[in-house]
């Protein structure tokens, strides 16, 4: 903006252009928010009033209940990453993060204990897929939950309604049942209504409560 300026025939510094931005017009630097909906789904204050039901039923008798979401997929190879490194030469990188220049992509699957207030994150390779799903449930169990909830024998398992865990994936209920059978518990997937966060698993008489 300052060198927009000066092209114009006005004498202004970076300094004082950032003053001008700041103070006289109280501007600031922000980031984008995801803060608007695309719309609301049909029956949505109902399904919020079953998963806070649920989630209460389960917590009451000490039952795990878990959330579960694929995390930001991230390419593999000698691309730049934020931050530095302790080294007596330079780091260099390619000039461009092109997919076709690097060895796949690494797909974080997470998933989050409620109880426990835990999360555990399950690295793999290829494409986020239902087994990937699925295969992050049973590798939570084996690694954590079966040590947190040795009594335990029933899951409930809040996710969004879309993704490779969505419930409209015949593959993601078919290896979700295969799972209650090897491990022994009756698992309960409640998804959230389409278009909404999810850190929302409650509803009151007031409206939404999200934590």
């Amino acid at each position: 903006m300052a060198e927009s300026l000066r092209q114009q025939g006005f004498k202004v510094s970076r300094n004082t252009m950032d003053r001008i931005l700041r103070e006289d017009l109280e501007l600031g630097r922000r980031q984008a928010a995801k803060v608007l909906s695309l719309g609301l789904a049909k029956d949505r204050d109902e399904q919020f009033e079953q998963l806070a039901y649920w989630r209460a039923y389960y917590q009451d008798w000490g039952q795990p209940i878990i959330s579960i979401d694929t995390k930001k997929k991230e390419l593999l190879g000698n691309f730049h990453r934020s931050g530095s490194c302790y080294t007596n030469g330079q780091a260099e990188v390619l000039d461009h993060d092109f997919p076709n220049y690097g060895d796949g992509k690494a797909i974080p699957y997470g998933v989050y204990d409620v109880k426990w207030n835990e999360g555990f994150v399950l690295l793999a390779q290829g494409a986020d897929t239902a087994d990937l799903a699925v295969d992050a449930i049973a590798s939570w169990w084996m690694s954590l939950g079966q040590d947190h909830y040795p009594y335990a024998h029933k899951l409930l398992v809040l996710g969004d309604c879309g993704g490779s865990n969505g419930y409209r994936l015949p593959r993601f209920r078919e290896r979700l049942s295969q799972l209650a059978k090897t491990i022994g518990l009756n698992i309960r997937m409640a998804h959230l209504p389409a278009n909404d966060s999810k850190d929302c698993y409650k509803i009151g008489s007031s409206g939404r409560v999200c934590g």
